[in-house]
C-alpha cells in the first residue's frame, strides 16, 4: 500500500499476525524483522540464546520469553546502532534506563492489539532516538464478553538418548528440558457501550539440565584437607553445604600434557597432583608437587549437571471509558516478575555458586540499606554515602575507594525514601535559574 500522506517509511503489525506468526518465547518483537529497512539476526545459540549482532553490547534479546528484565532485540534500522531503537506501550516510553535500545515490558502475545513500527522519515511525535520507533497498543475489551487460551508443554521424557556421550567413556545424555508456557485473555463490557476491562496473564515454568567436563576436587582430597587442618578457614570452606560439585560420572582421563615428571600421577578415583605440607598460615616453598605424590586423589575429570530453573508471570490489564463518540479515557499496566537460578559449570556446578537473579524492589532495597547502616553506621557511611566495600566481621572498611559504580542506585533509593536528591537538585542556584528560562511564560 502506497502511503501518501506522508513519507514514513514502517509497518504495522496486526493482532492477526502476532496471534499467527511464529515467534521465539512467544515475544512479539520478533516481528520487527518483517519491517521494512529493517535488519535483523533472530538466530539463536545452541543452547537457545539470543545472538549479538556484530559490534553490539548490552543484554541483548531475551533469553527467557518476556520475562527479560531489559530486551535489546537484535534489530537495526536503516543501519543505526541497535541502542538507538525506541519503545513505547500505550503511549508511554519503556526504554530502559540503563541500555539504550532495550524495552523494559515485554507485552504478551494475548495482550497485543498491534504494534507499528517507523524505520524511517518520521514525523516529530517520533523521534526520541534514531533507529526504529516501536509502538505497542494493548488490547481492550468490547461489548463482547471474549477469551482466549494455550498451553505449550515440552518434557525430558520425550526426548531420546544420543547413540554417545563423547571421549573419556562419557555417558550419553538428551536435551533434559521440562517446560511449561501457558496464559489466556480475557475481555468484555461493564456498562455496554461506555466501559469496558481486558485481562491477560502468561506463565513460564522451566526446569533445564545440560552437562559439562570439568576438572573438579577429587572427594578424597576435600577429605584430607578437613583431617589435615580440621579448624583451618579452607577446612571451613571445603566442608561448606553445597560446596560438592554435581558429578554425573567420573572420566577416565590420564595427566594432561605440561606436568613436569613426578608431579602428577594417575591413580583410582583421579589425578594425584601433590600433596599437604607444613603449618597452617605458613607459608611453604614447594617444588610443585607439595610434600611429593601420596597416591590420594586431588583431582578428577567428571561429566557434571548443571541445572537452571526458570519462573515467569506476567499480568496484563486495560480499563476503557468512552466518554463521547470521539474521546475516550484508558489505563492500563504490565507487571512482570521473574525468578531464574542457574548452576555454574565451571565451579564443577557446584550448588554454592549457584546464580540467582532476583530483581530487587525499592522495599527490599531500602531495608538491606537500613539495615547496613543501623549495624555499622559511621564506619560505613559518610559524607558521599555507602562505603564501596567492608568486612562485617573484622571490621575492615576500604576508606579510600567510594562506591561509584553503586553510587546512581544509591541515589535513586534515598530520594525514593525522602525525596533528598530531588529537595538538593532543585535548591541550586544555577538549576533554578535554568529550569526558570525552560519553562518561563510563553508571552514572557
Amino acid at each position: 500500500m502506497v502511503q501518501t500522506e506522508n513519507a514514513q517509511i514502517g509497518a504495522e503489525i496486526t493482532t492477526r499476525e502476532v496471534d499467527s506468526l511464529p515467534q521465539f518465547g512467544r515475544d512479539p518483537y520478533e516481528l520487527l524483522r518483517l519491517t521494512p529497512n529493517a535488519t535483523a539476526d533472530m538466530a539463536r545459540a545452541g543452547n537457545g540464546n539470543s545472538v549479538f549482532l556484530p559490534n553490539t553490547t548490552g543484554p541483548g534479546g531475551s533469553n527467557y520469553s518476556i520475562f527479560q528484565t531489559e530486551n535489546m532485540v537484535p534489530v537495526s534500522a536503516n543501519g543505526q546502532r541497535v541502542s538507538d531503537n525506541d519503545y513505547l506501550l500505550d503511549g508511554v516510553s519503556v526504554n530502559s534506563l540503563g541500555w539504550g535500545g532495550s524495552a523494559v515490558v515485554t507485552p504478551n502475545q494475548e495482550s497485543v492489539k498491534e504494534m507499528l513500527v517507523l524505520t524511517n522519515a518520521y514525523s516529530a511525535e517520533w523521534g526520541r532516538n534514531s533507529g526504529a520507533q516501536i509502538s505497542v497498543i494493548s488490547k481492550n475489551g468490547t461489548n463482547d464478553l471474549h477469551g482466549s487460551g494455550f498451553f505449550k508443554y515440552d518434557s525430558p521424557s520425550l526426548d531420546a538418548y544420543n547413540r554417545w556421550g563423547g571421549p573419556a567413556g562419557a555417558p550419553p545424555v538428551r536435551v533434559d528440558n521440562l517446560y511449561r508456557q501457558f496464559g489466556g485473555s480475557l475481555g468484555g463490557p461493564i456498562v455496554r457501550n461506555k466501559l469496558f476491562w481486558f485481562f491477560s496473564y502468561e506463565g513460564l515454568r522451566q526446569s533445564t539440565t545440560s552437562f559439562a567436563q570439568e576438572w573438579v576436587p577429587a572427594p578424597a582430597f576435600l577429605s584430607a584437607v578437613a583431617a589435615a587442618r580440621p579448624n583451618s578457614v579452607t577446612a571451613q570452606i571445603l566442608q561448606a553445604p553445597g560446596i560438592s560439585p554435581r558429578i554425573v560420572q567420573a572420566l577416565n582421563v590420564p595427566c594432561p600434557a605440561g606436568f613436569a615428571p613426578g608431579t602428577c600421577q594417575q591413580v583410582p578415583g583421579g589425578l594425584d597432583v601433590g600433596s599437604i605440607q607444613g603449618a597452617a598460615g605458613a607459608y611453604t616453598n614447594t617444588n610443585g608437587a607439595g610434600a611429593g605424590l601420596d597416591g590420594i586423589p586431588d583431582i578428577e575429570f567428571a561429566e557434571v549437571s548443571s541445572p537452571s530453573t526458570v519462573s515467569g508471570n506476567q499480568y496484563n490489564g486495560r480499563v476503557d471509558y468512552n466518554i463521547t463518540n470521539k474521546d475516550v479515557a484508558f489505563g492500563s499496566f504490565y507487571f512482570t516478575k521473574l525468578f531464574q537460578v542457574s548452576a555454574d559449570p565451571s565451579t564443577g556446578s557446584e550448588p554454592i555458586a549457584d546464580v540467582n537473579f532476583s530483581p530487587l524492589t525499592p522495599v527490599l532495597s531500602l531495608a538491606a540499606l537500613r539495615t547496613m547502616h543501623e549495624q555499622f553506621g559511621p564506619r560505613i557511611y559518610g559524607r558521599y554515602g555507602f562505603s564501596d566495600a567492608f568486612h562485617p566481621l573484622t571490621g575492615w572498611v576500604n576508606a579510600d575507594v567510594v562506591g561509584i559504580d553503586l553510587g546512581i542506585t544509591l541515589l535513586s533509593a534515598e530520594n525514593l525514601r525522602s525525596r533528598t536528591v530531588w529537595n538538593w537538585f532543585s535548591r541550586q542556584p544555577d538549576i533554578r535559574q535554568a529550569m526558570g528560562r525552560i519553562f518561563q511564560p510563553a508571552n514572557s
